[in-house]
């Protein structure tokens, strides 16, 4: 006959083996449950949710499980028990796996990074290069321009590895079809080479001009450049080098090379200024590079403003202010 004292131990019992069968918490991953049969696949039951076929834990033995684990940290890490990002195992959806930390990052490596304009591996960033062995993973640009941290065909100024018949192109860095001192006076060019000597590659910006042109430097002054007699300094080449120039004072590149030029709207008629509207269609389209279209033997052509004839083609005369179509007795070089 059991006495209400020994009711009383019994219950006791019972609450300490509740509280022995109560729920542990493996870090960041499921709560295991500890009691052999309680029904919630414990440690020797079957189909647990923490266990494999015969309750063992999943994951290699850590006692972690994938199912327990979400969102940021979806994979559960046997070795550590914790919720991570990813594994070596598991790898990433984008990016590498940095096991040690158990999340995904850009690289792990230099071999990695395979973007012409962050080709290094810098803390599980891809960066911009420092140096040529960084480039290369980046396919035909194996060249690093320190300068802008960009992987890169070729360098500027630097035209052998480019081969005959081609030059690096100053500003793209890239090697490109041009033949060297073959660009003409104030015409377009992709390098310093790329003009003849005794000329720079340089965006003169004096009137809006787009791009890179052939211009002379002092030799040694402008004033034996003509028509070229405006000192132009600090101006960058397209190589980069820090050089002066000879310009034009009252026109563009293109003002310039449209001299005794007949071009599309004025090409039919004299349209003298300042009524007409042929002037607009010489020189640098959209700017007021001081073009003039006048009336010359065979039609209109184009011409440009004048203070004297130095500003004028060897051999023209300044007329009322604009460069003359007739040639003069000068002897020019």
């Amino acid at each position: 006959m059991k006495t209400p004292q020994g009711i009383l131990l019994l219950g006791a019992l019972g609450v300490l083996a509740v509280g022995a069968c109560s729920t542990s918490r493996v870090t960041g991953c499921e709560a295991l449950r500890t009691c052999p049969g309680d029904g919630a696949g414990g440690q020797g039951g079957s189909g647990a949710s923490t266990g494999g076929a015969g309750g063992g834990p999943l994951g290699g033995g850590g006692g972690a499980c994938d199912e327990s684990c979400a969102g940021g940290a979806p994979v559960c890490d046997a070795e550590s028990t914790e919720c991570v990002a990813c594994t070596a195992e598991s790898g990433c959806e984008v990016g590498v796996c940095d096991a040690s930390r158990g999340r995904c990052v850009a690289c792990l490596e230099d071999a990695d990074c395979t973007s012409a304009s962050a080709a290094r591996c810098d803390g599980g960033e891809c960066v911009g290069c420092t140096e040529d062995a960084q480039c290369a993973g980046v396919d035909g640009r194996e060249l690093c321009d320190v300068g802008t941290g960009e992987c890169v065909e070729c360098l500027p100024g630097e035209h052998d590895s480019c081969g005959a018949g081609f030059l690096c192109h100053g500003v793209e860095r890239r090697c490109v079809e041009a033949a060297a001192a073959n660009a003409p006076t104030c015409g377009a060019c992709v390098a310093d080479a790329h003009c003849k000597a005794g000329f720079r590659c340089v965006a003169p910006h004096l009137f809006g001009e787009e791009g890179f042109f052939c211009l002379p430097e002092p030799n040694p002054g402008c004033d034996t450049r003509r028509p070229f007699a405006h000192r132009i300094e600090d101006l960058v080449t397209i190589d980069g080098e820090l050089v002066t120039v000879c310009g034009h004072a009252f026109t563009s590149c293109a003002g310039f090379n449209h001299f005794r030029t007949a071009v599309d709207g004025c090409s039919e008629a004299t349209d003298p200024p300042p009524t007409g509207e042929g002037n607009a269609a010489c020189g640098l389209p959209g700017t007021a590079d001081n073009t003039r279209c006048r009336a010359f033997e065979a039609g209109a052509r184009c011409s440009y403003r004048c203070s004297s004839k130095d500003d004028c083609l060897c051999g023209h005369d300044c007329v009322d202010q604009v460069c003359d179509f007739a040639p003069n007795m000068e002897t020019c070089e």
